[in-house]
């Protein structure tokens, strides 16, 4: 339970390290996607649980290919930001024709544990550009 989180596991973050070992890791799995990240910055350092943060970076990454088409002549952009000290991840909405409609549990599991790290709320947009 998520709520039993050892203090002693929270430490300084270094942010942009963290979303880039994310990035690279995606990369690797699904080349035809095209990620910018925090590169305009040298160093976010924020508090929390270097392992919960990188799961929770990774997840929003992964339902973003998880739920849009993505091939070569549809790439997915996906862009990560800092915005007024909050994390941003924003991709272009490019909608699976899904027979099963998603649970939701992916973004639940990433509010819960955001919500231990920061006292912060997630806030989840679908717009269509």
């Amino acid at each position: 339970d998520l709520d039993y989180l050892p203090k002693a596991r929270l430490q300084e973050c270094d942010l942009v390290g963290l979303v880039d070992n994310c990035s690279q890791t995606l990369l690797t799995l699904y080349p035809e996607i095209q990620i910018e990240s925090l590169h305009n910055h040298e160093l976010i350092v924020i508090d929390g649980d270097p392992d919960l943060l990188e799961l929770a970076v990774m997840n929003l990454l992964e339902n973003a290919v998880k739920h849009n088409i993505v091939t070569s002549t549809k790439p997915l952009h996906i862009k990560i930001y800092e915005d007024h000290g909050n994390l941003v991840v924003e991709n272009n909405l490019q909608p699976k024709q899904i027979v099963k409609k998603s649970s939701g549990v992916g973004l639940s599991n990433i509010t819960q544990r955001y919500d231990l790290l920061t006292n912060k709320k997630v806030k989840i947009k679908k717009e269509l550009y």
